[in-house]
């Protein structure tokens, strides 16, 4: 008989890297909203679109990719928070404080401040992790980063 050619599963390195990109932003989403423990692979995998399967394919371990989710919600949260100081006329530090401290910023943890959502937990877990929150940029010499929270500046925020 004749032998049947087998058809390849195997993705294209730009789709590995695509899928790659979605469980990472997708694990990014659900640690802020749940913390680490409170999701696994297989339901991170179902919401990333893919198959539990692949999880090991992409990541050594759950928490490889716990560490990249945190140095991606980083990235993501410092790319927003520049691009809304870079305009010339950047909002003020009110206008920053009272987005951070909104209604919508509060109850989206998902999309919110990895810092405020999982540094509680980053602490008691891996090195590659608390790595993670180790890494994030300083931004000492800033008008914003100057700026102190005090309780006056706090009132006049939230009135």
């Amino acid at each position: 008989g004749r032998l049947r050619k087998r058809s390849s599963m195997r993705v294209s390195k730009e789709q590995a890297a695509a899928n790659r990109e979605q469980i990472v932003h997708q694990a990014a989403r659900l640690f802020r909203e749940r913390g680490f423990d409170g999701i696994g692979v297989a339901e991170l995998m179902k919401n990333a679109g893919l198959t539990h399967g692949g999880f090991y394919g992409h990541f050594d371990s759950k928490e490889q990719l716990m560490a990249e989710a945190c140095e991606y919600a980083i990235s993501v949260t410092g790319r927003r928070w520049r691009r809304l100081v870079s305009d010339s006329d950047g909002p003020s530090m009110d206008t920053l404080a009272r987005r951070y401290l909104s209604k919508r910023h509060r109850d989206a943890p998902g999309d919110g401040c990895v810092l405020a959502a999982l540094a509680g937990d980053a602490a008691r877990q891996s090195p590659p992790v608390r790595a993670a929150f180790r890494r994030i940029p300083r931004r000492r010499g800033r008008p914003a980063a100057r700026h102190a929270l005090t309780p006056d500046f706090l009132t006049r925020t939230l009135e």
